[in-house]
């Protein structure tokens, strides 16, 4: 005890006195932060070539859906996304069983505990499969198979719900292939983001020939905007406000040029994180703002002028609050926000304001931005 008295007599006045209020006030910023902030979050992780998506629910829960194929990767942004005070993922889910996209989700639950899991129904193996699953069952967790109904409840309202496969293969597709994967779709209030991340153009046939309204806020294109990745039926049928691509850089070949120009084509603006990085979308259910690391090559992001006056469904319906659309582009710790007009407001039949074809903008980025 002499010790410690004489060690606690050599601290300055000032900490011997404002130290234990500081920590206590660290303390409750901490719960705070881990408690959610009411909005939902969508963090399309810059990880290469490979989905990585880390969703914070509106109460602070954490969900992991795949990971990508580079593990060091993920883990420095689940690091950067992820309060180390909170080391669980309450939901991990894999949507496909590729073996060259699961060092990731075999790194994050090494780092991470899992509450619980999902899987597609059958899957693909290799010892990246097996050694996921080990890794679940050392926890104490097992990983669910999914299919078409399975919903989870992520609270506030919020909830993930997976739209394919069905209960039974579709013929010819091979166990762990495209045509197998999980198809996801996020609801928020108005806010919906739908997650095709690796379907190929049979589960996508299948989606459309089926009766589930495939409208979406927001849509992740498939397959890293590889070729055949989208087709116009498809992008019809969702009618996205905004689109990300999550695909690497470097020696991959990137997002195919004809994917891309039907984007473009249909007016819809896109997200890559091989070009801004790390792509966040969140919403409060009725707003949707964009954050991303790196500025756009071209200093602005395009958006349709009229489009985000629209409702986040993409149909103006009477009586019913219309979206405004956020963009915001943080560059080295300095936000940079434009809000786009008119506000939102609530509209009648008759002046319900909707997207003229052709009709596009550009947001400019405004303040001071050092690269």
């Amino acid at each position: 005890m002499g010790v410690l008295r004489n060690l606690w007599a050599r601290v300055p006045l000032f900490w011997r006195l404002a130290g234990p209020g500081l920590l206590l006030a660290l303390g409750v910023v901490a719960l705070l932060q881990g408690r959610g902030d009411g909005r939902l979050h969508l963090y399309f992780l810059s990880v290469g070539q490979g989905n990585a998506i880390l969703v914070v629910s509106p109460s602070g829960h954490a969900v992991l859906i795949d990971g990508g194929p580079d593990a060091t990767a993920l883990l420095s942004e689940l690091g950067a996304h992820r309060p180390f005070w909170k080391p669980d993922l309450d939901l991990v889910l894999l949507t496909e069983t590729a073996p060259e996209r699961l060092a990731g989700p075999v790194a994050a639950l090494e780092r991470y505990r899992a509450r619980a899991a999902g899987r597609p129904g059958r899957a693909r193996p290799s010892s990246g499969w097996e050694r996921w699953q080990a890794l679940l069952a050392a926890q104490g967790v097992e990983a669910a198979p999914l299919q078409a109904g399975a919903r989870f409840d992520l609270g506030d309202g919020a909830f993930l719900e997976v739209l394919f496969p069905g209960s039974a293969p579709l013929p010819q597709a091979a166990p762990g292939g495209s045509d197998d994967a999980l198809v996801l779709r996020l609801r928020y209030g108005a806010f919906s983001a739908l997650l095709p991340t690796a379907a190929g153009p049979a589960g996508r046939q299948t989606l459309l020939a089926g009766s589930a309204d495939l409208s979406a806020t927001v849509l992740l294109v498939p397959r890293q905007a590889g070729e055949r990745s989208l087709d116009a039926r498809f992008l019809q049928a969702v009618r996205p406000q905004l689109a990300i691509v999550s695909a690497g850089a470097g020696r991959h070949e990137g997002p195919d040029a004809r994917t891309l120009d039907l984007l473009r084509e249909a007016h819809i603006p896109f997200y890559r994180t091989d070009r801004q990085g790390t792509v966040e979308v969140s919403s409060d259910g009725r707003e949707v703002e964009i954050r991303t690391e790196k500025m756009p090559e071209n200093g602005h992001i395009y958006v349709l002028s009229r489009q985000e006056t629209r409702s986040l469904h993409g149909a103006c319906a009477p009586g019913q609050p219309v979206c405004t659309l956020r963009v915001s582009v943080a560059i080295g710790g300095v936000s940079v926000r434009k809000i786009s007009t008119p506000t939102a407001g609530t509209y009648t039949q008759g002046d319900c304001p909707r997207s003229r074809p052709g009709e596009s903008g550009a947001l400019e980025a405004t303040g001071h931005v050092s690269a």
